[in-house]
């Protein structure tokens, strides 16, 4: 071994028994460091003042000796070997002094034999310390490991032959239990559903083959309650305490899934009706094709086209053709058998497909469609509408080649009946002679469908006959802040308010929309600005038109307004139409920086959850979302307008945007979007759109279940 520097200590009565010893250490190559004592009191002085590599005592000094410096070392709690070197020793002694702790007994006689025991003893003590070195850095991991898994919030379980055998806080609260001590005796094969386990075994197994962590897999996990929950498993194999044993690491993925699951079923259906979407429809076609071709039973493509929803949606509104398009889809499914599936397949044609039927059980349904058609009529804007469709049955079958000709051949057949209907209504009644024009903006398009609303618009301008109006917004989470969406209204010549569902298609087309726009930013500005001065913190909500996206002089005209005013910039809240938005797509990067240059905020109006708005939203930073007012009219008699709202505040707050929901207009509907998690709520139940800013928002209590239960007892 190699030389070192040796701390000696001497217990001898003898200088030269002394040296002796000190020279045939020093003739082997070791240096030495050493003193010579005699007594308890010199060996004492010596251990308080460093320490000693070895002692080397004489068995018997002067009423001292070798087992009373043992003895003196004991009660030190010093750990240095004690070789006793003397002239005689009896073998009693010898045996008694080596039970005292005496490592060796070399006589003096034979001091050659001292060299290899204090090499032998060097040798030892370093082992030793090596040991003791590896021995705190094992603890010292084990400790780093135990606080680790104890705090992490992954959950850890260790197993040995398929039996736990010890889990961390985490592992412990997933699956429902308070110790790990419950888990004994209990397979983790347990903590997974049954029709898991062949693949659960396969990833222990892979494992071991491995000797590293898998890729994790995800499985049903089951709680201790029996209640099921979706998981990601790793296992990699390990050894404890000298068994091969498994460490199973789980990620509870449950809240991971739903949001893909509602992800997904938005990815199928039609963010309106709640039906299947085309192209989750041509999927659901296709497999039917391809069982028919096959010799399988014939099925039925039931082919509806809505005669009037360009009409309702020309003259009314969208919103008014939104609530006509729920309430087919309402009565579709309710005529339809449970298997059929039924899908908008256009703005304003569905389909309704019946595997396995015959043509007398399809036409059967077909008859009951057109029988509940006839029975139900839609009232808006006071008038009554009849809910006329044009509907063709075509059978599929095995010479039936592919679903373009199937979709073809109900096409046609609804075409058919369409010029049917024509030649048999009779011709119209010769229209009245059109007013001039009136002059428009420069630039403007008017159309002859929509130049009698124009020149009523261009009146309004003229005359400054706009008005705008006012409907609170209100926080479901009791937070102090008042909000108002700003809505545009014209006065006719007679004094009649006319909503901008019905000018504002005639304003699009005429370009006029641009001049609207701008005419209520300056107002609504001007007024929030007045309110904030009076120390009203109040926020609007301004809609702006598609066109908006592109106009360069709106963020001009923002800047402008909210310099001259003071008027602090995160009062205001911009809201665009989805359809829009999505239609201009090409324009938003520029409109979105633009506004929130200026530090105002941005809405995305009437959400329908598309999956090019839910990209839209994870990209662009929107503040708020508000929820298609049609699904909201019909949320508490429609079971399918409470899942797509539920899911689109699900999507919505995992893409952390707040959640507005309109149209609220009892409160039965305010509880149910309370239960949801919805933000904000706006709708005549509260109040309608007033010329004043009088509602007493410090009088709401909605935040708590008693509040929201007075709300609904207390009825509109």
């Amino acid at each position: 071994m190699e030389k070192k520097i040796i701390r000696l200590l001497l217990v001898d009565d003898s200088p030269d028994d002394a040296e002796l010893a000190i020279e045939t250490l020093r003739r082997a190559g070791y240096m030495l460091k050493s003193q010579r004592v005699q007594d308890a009191v010199g060996m004492q002085a010596a251990l308080s003042k460093q320490q000693w590599d070895m002692v080397v005592s004489e068995h018997t000094v002067n009423h001292f000796g070798a087992q009373m410096a043992l003895d003196l070392l004991k009660r030190e709690g010093i750990d240095a070997p004690v070789i006793v070197l003397t002239k005689k020793i009896s073998d009693t002694d010898m045996v008694k002094i080596m039970r005292a702790g005496a490592r060796d007994v070399v006589l003096k006689q034979q001091i050659a034999r001292l060299l290899p025991a204090v090499e032998r003893e060097l040798q030892v003590a370093q082992e030793h310390s090596n040991y003791q070195k590896t021995a705190t850095t094992i603890k010292e991991v084990e400790e780093k490991h135990r606080v680790l898994v104890a705090g992490a919030r992954e959950a850890i379980c260790y197993s040995h032959e398929g039996m736990h055998i010890d889990a961390n806080p985490a592992y412990l609260h997933l699956f429902g239990y308070e110790r790990p001590e419950d888990l004994e005796g209990i397979p983790v094969l347990n903590m997974i559903d049954g029709k898991d386990h062949a693949r659960l075994k396969e990833m222990f197994r892979k494992a071991v083959k491995e000797k590293e962590a898998g890729q994790a897999q995800e499985f049903l996990a089951v709680k201790r309650d029996g209640s099921r929950f979706a998981v990601e498993i790793a296992i990699a194999a390990i050894v404890l305490r000298g068994e091969k044993c498994h460490q199973v690491n789980v990620v509870d993925i449950s809240q991971r899934k739903t949001i893909e699951n509602k992800l997904h079923f938005l990815n199928q259906r039609d963010p309106l009706t709640g039906l299947y979407n085309r192209h989750a429809f041509l999927q659901e076609l296709t497999k039917v094709v391809d069982k028919a071709k096959g010799g399988a039973a014939n099925s039925a493509l039931i082919y509806i086209d809505v005669d009037q929803l360009r009409d309702i949606n020309d003259n009314i509104g969208h919103a008014a053709g939104d609530r006509l398009l729920i309430m087919l889809a309402r009565l579709f499914r309710d005529k339809a058998r449970e298997q059929d599936v039924i899908a908008r397949f256009g703005g304003d044609e569905f389909m309704l497909l019946m595997a396995d039927v015959s043509k007398i059980q399809a036409q059967a349904v077909a008859d009951a469609i057109v029988k509940g058609l006839k029975e139900a009529s839609f009232s808006e804007g006071g008038r009554l509408y009849e809910c006329n469709c044009s509907l063709s049955l075509t059978m599929i079958d095995k010479t039936s080649e592919n679903i373009q000709k199937v979709l073809g051949a109900a096409s046609a057949a609804s075409a058919e009946i369409k010029s049917k209907k024509r030649a048999a209504a009779e011709p119209p009644p010769p229209p009245p002679p059109e007013p001039p024009p009136a002059a428009v903006a420069p630039g403007a398009r008017v159309g002859a469908a929509t130049s009698a609303m124009s020149q009523k618009i261009q009146q309004a301008l003229e005359n400054q006959r706009l008005q705008i109006k006012f409907q609170p917004i209100i926080n479901l989470h009791a937070e102090p802040e008042e909000n108002y969406e700003v809505l545009l209204r014209i006065s006719g010549a007679d004094n009649t308010s006319i909503r901008a569902a019905e000018f504002i298609r005639a304003a699009e087309e005429s370009g006029q929309i641009v001049i609207l726009d701008h005419k209520m930013l300056e107002r609504a500005i001007d007024t929030l600005a007045n309110m904030h001065k009076a120390g009203r913190r109040t926020n609007f909500f301004v809609n702006l038109s598609a066109a908006s996206l592109g106009d360069p002089e709106i963020p001009l005209l923002i800047q402008r307004k909210l310099a001259d005013t003071g008027l602090s910039p995160r009062s205001l809240v911009f809201q665009v139409n989805e359809s829009a938005v999505v239609n201009h797509a090409e324009q938003v990067p520029a409109f979105v920086k633009a506004v929130k240059r200026l530090n105002c905020r941005l809405a995305l109006d009437d959400f329908n959850a598309r999956p090019e708005s839910i990209k839209l939203l994870r990209n662009q930073p929107f503040d708020f979302i508000t929820i298609t007012g049609a699904l909201v009219s019909d949320l508490v008699s429609d079971q399918v307008c409470q899942m797509l709202v539920e899911t689109m505040v699900g999507v919505a707050k995992n893409l952390e945007k707040l959640v507005i929901a309109k149209y609220v207009e009892d409160a039965q509907s305010l509880s149910l979007l309370w239960n949801y998690g919805v933000h904000y709520v706006q709708g005549n139940y509260f109040q309608q759109p007033e010329s004043e800013l009088n509602y007493e928002f410090a009088g709401e209590t909605i935040s708590s279940d008693h509040a929201v239960a007075g709300w609904v007892t207390a009825g509109p």
